[in-house]
Formats: C-alpha cells, structure tokens, sequence
C-alpha cells in the first residue's frame, strides 16, 4: 500500500480527489435506506444529526456508507472504493481498496485496549495471494486523539510520519514528513463535516482525502510549498454545504448533501 504521506500530499495537491459520475435520484435513495433513523418525523422534532452522503463537483460523486451505529464503512469514488470490515463489537479489524471490484490492497488492524487501531499491517493483493509491504505505528494522546503516525516498510526503513497537534479550541494541524507539509483545521465557524460520524479518520489515513480528519473542525487549508485556503457556507443545522478551495485565481467548489438523523 502507499505511504500514508505519499497519498496525503499528492491528493491535496490535486486540491480534488477524482470522483465518480452519480446522477440518479436512485442512488441517493439507495444510501439513505442504509441510513439509521432515516424516516418522516414530526415538524416539531429536532434534528439529531447530519451525516454526509454525497460530497459532489460538477458532474462527479463520492458516495459514503454507514452502519446502523453512524461507523462509515465504505466510500465509493471513480470506480475505485474502500471499505473497512468491523467484528460484532463495532471495532475495526481491516480495511479493503478494491478497483472495479478487485480487492487490490488490504491493512490489517491491530488494536489497543481501548479498541483504537494500534498497528496495521498494509498488503497488496495478487491472485487472492497477500504479500506483506509496510506496518504502521499509531499514537495517541490520554484523550485518544491521533500524536503520530509512522509508517516503515519490511526493512523498517521509515517511510513516513505524520504529527498531530492539538489546540484547547479544537483545531489542530497535520504535519507530514517526508515533504514537510502542514495542513491545517481551524474551521470553527459551523459543526465539524465528519462530527456525528465514526472512524472517518481512518479513510484519511489510507489517503483518500484531508477532509476524512475534519470531526472536530473543519479543513483550513495547507502552509508551505504550493499554499491554498478553504472556505465553507453553512446550512441551517451549521453543518458545511460547500467546501471551496482557492488557490493563486483557481477556485474550486464541492456540494454536500446529508442525510438528517431524527429521533427514534
């Protein structure tokens, strides 16, 4: 599997991640029949949550999944797609990249006591034969939120390291070696895209996309080599409906659309 660093950098960069073309109204009813709660409530019922379903640009979709418990347990994006598998406790055991529907790479989780993922063990797959690639080291702090994250392959050479830095506020920023480059979440005008969604982090750590980290505020932007910022509107539950990059006269633009989560 790749660095950590490696898909981190080179997706931000890109300032987008390629998506997949979803434009049936089929679809969308497909992922909300999975989503827990989902009904026709009372106009006086407060809403609960928000959870993500589609995060959108122009004529292209990635499409999130969950359980029954608000775990994110898949995202389909331009043919490709990842999914974690999760034991009958809700906690983590693999998460699976499949392209076209051929399981391609895999990491197995080994977890702490608390029931966070300790080490994963990363493989790629070649006819329905695992062969080893790299082990990944997680840290965290007495909160149980990430420190570090450092990925060596076979030989124990270091790949690469990612730190977390946390402040009182809630915003914190990633610094990831090699690179050198330091994203930034200090978005704490409106509530945290990923705040009433489990282990979305985790699809950040496989390289998917910055966003995948925002629980407790939102994507700021990225420092050094190649700088951009991000800006959100908010809906009327103060969760981000748009997510804006700009970067030098380059803007770039991405719609969510949620799923509201009402009381049982």
């Amino acid at each position: 599997m790749t660095s950590l660093t490696k898909n981190l950098i080179s997706i931000a960069l890109t300032l987008l991640l390629p998506l997949i073309s979803c434009s049936k109204k089929t679809e969308l009813a497909e992922i909300n029949r999975e989503i827990p709660g989902k009904g026709n409530p009372d106009p006086e019922d407060q809403i609960r949550s928000l959870i993500p379903l589609l995060i959108s640009e122009k004529n292209y979709t990635m499409k999130l999944y969950y359980t029954t418990a608000r775990h994110l347990r898949a995202v389909s994006y331009a043919g490709d797609s990842t999914a974690i598998s999760y034991n009958s406790k809700l906690l983590a055991k693999e998460i699976s990249h499949f392209r076209d529907g051929v399981l391609k790479e895999q990491a197995i989780f080994v977890l702490n006591t608390t029931g966070s993922p300790q080490t994963m063990e990363h493989y790629t797959v070649q006819k329905n034969a695992r062969i080893f690639k790299a082990n990944t080291q997680l840290d965290y702090d007495s909160q149980q939120r990430l420190t570090e994250v450092t990925q060596v392959d076979a030989a124990k050479k270091l790949l690469s390291r990612m730190t977390f830095k946390y402040a009182e506020d809630g915003s914190f920023q990633i610094s990831s070696y090699p690179g050198n480059t330091v994203l930034y979440f200090n978005d704490l005008e409106g509530n945290p895209l990923f705040k009433e969604v489990k282990n979305a982090w985790i699809f950040g750590l496989e390289g998917l996309h910055p966003f995948f980290f925002s629980n407790s505020a939102n994507w700021g932007g990225k420092e050094n080599k190649d700088p951009y910022d991000i800006t959100y509107s908010y809906n009327r539950s103060l969760f981000p409906q748009t997510i804006q990059w700009k970067s030098g006269t380059q803007t770039t633009t991405l719609k969510v659309t949620f799923s509201e989560i009402y009381p049982e």
